[in-house]
C-alpha cells in the first residue's frame, strides 16, 4: 500500500485515493500540520512555539527541493513522517500539485502573512547580514549597492514572488480548493496568546492559554529562531513614494483580489 503511494505521480493521486484501502492507510498516518509563510514573518519562531504547543516534531523534509530552489510538497516526505506528529514551515505557492497533495493527505494548514512594505525592509536587513536567501539570489555586488538600490532589487525580485504567493492562496481559498485562513505576524508580536490560540484552532486543535504561555516562555526568542519584533511602519518610512508605487503596481496584475492583508 505504501509502495503504491510512493510510486504514484501527483497527477494520479485523484485516481489513487478512490481506492478505500489507500484512503484508510493514509487516514491512519500520524497528524501533519503545515505553516505556510511569507519570508521575514518570524515563521521559524512561530513554528518552534506552535510545535511545542501541539506536541509535534518540527519537520523540514516535507518539501522536495533544497533551500535555494522553488519548493513543492513531497509525497515521499509526507509518507516518511507517517509514524510521528509533525509541523512543517514552508514558503509555498498554492500550485495545483500542492493543493492536490494537501487535499488528499488531509493536511491542515495556516498561512502567515506580514505587511509587505515592512517585509521588504526586513528582507533588505536580512540580506545585509546573511550570504543567502531561499527564494532569490543575492547579487555578488550586494555590499557595494546603496540602500535605495538594495530596496529596488528586493522590489524587483522578492516582491513579485510574495505577491504571487499571496494571490495563489487567496484564489485557492476563494475557490474552495483549500480550507485555510490567513494569520498575521503583527498579531503574533502584539498579542501572542490569542494569536496562538486562534492559530491552533485553525489547525483543529484546542490549546489553553496556560499551555500557550508556558510554551512561549520556553521557546528561545533568539537569532536561532529568527524572532524579530519589526517595528510596524518602517516600510512607509524608508521606502520612497516611487518604490511604494512599484510595489503596489505588482498587485495590480490581480484585479479583484483584496491585498489589504498585505498592507496594500
Amino acid at each position: 500500500m505504501i509502495e503504491r503511494i510512493l510510486l504514484s505521480r501527483v497527477a494520479d493521486l485523484d485516481a489513487l485515493f478512490e481506492d478505500p484501502k489507500i484512503r484508510a492507510a493514509v487516514d491512519a498516518f500520524a497528524p501533519s500540520y503545515v505553516l505556510v509563510a511569507l519570508p521575514k514573518s518570524s515563521s521559524t519562531f512561530c513554528t518552534q512555539a506552535l510545535a511545542a504547543m501541539l506536541g509535534a516534531q518540527v519537520y523540514k523534509d516535507i518539501v522536495t527541493q533544497d533551500r535555494f530552489t522553488p519548493k513543492d510538497l513531497s509525497v515521499a516526505g509526507i509518507v516518511n513522517s507517517r509514524s510521528r506528529m509533525t509541523l512543517s514551515q514552508v514558503h509555498l505557492v498554492a500550485t495545483g500539485a500542492n493543493l492536490r497533495i494537501l487535499r488528499h493527505f488531509r493536511i491542515p494548514i495556516a498561512i502567515l502573512l506580514r505587511n509587505l512594505l515592512d517585509m521588504s525592509i526586513s528582507l533588505r536587513d536580512h540580506m545585509n547580514a546573511n550570504p543567502y536567501f531561499s527564494s532569490i539570489l543575492i547579487p555578488n555586488n550586494w555590499a557595494a549597492l546603496s540602500d535605495a538600490d538594495k530596496l529596488d532589487y528586493v522590489i524587483d525580485t522578492a516582491v513579485p514572488w510574495a505577491i504571487t504567493f499571496y494571490a495563489s492562496w487567496a484564489q485557492a481559498i476563494a475557490r474552495g480548493d483549500v480550507d485555510a485562513a490567513f494569520v498575521h505576524y503583527e498579531n503574533m508580536v502584539r498579542e501572542s496568546v490569542p494569536f496562538f490560540r486562534d492559530l491552533s484552532a485553525q489547525l483543529g486543535r484546542s490549546i489553553g492559554d496556560a499551555t500557550i504561555e508556558q510554551c512561549l516562555a520556553k521557546v528561545d526568542k533568539s537569532e536561532a529562531t529568527r524572532f524579530n519584533i519589526g517595528r510596524a511602519g518602517r516600510g512607509q518610512e524608508e521606502l520612497s513614494a516611487a518604490q511604494i508605487s512599484r510595489i503596489r503596481r505588482h498587485a495590480d496584475y490581480y484585479p479583484g483580489i483584496d491585498f489589504a492583508p498585505l498592507g496594500l
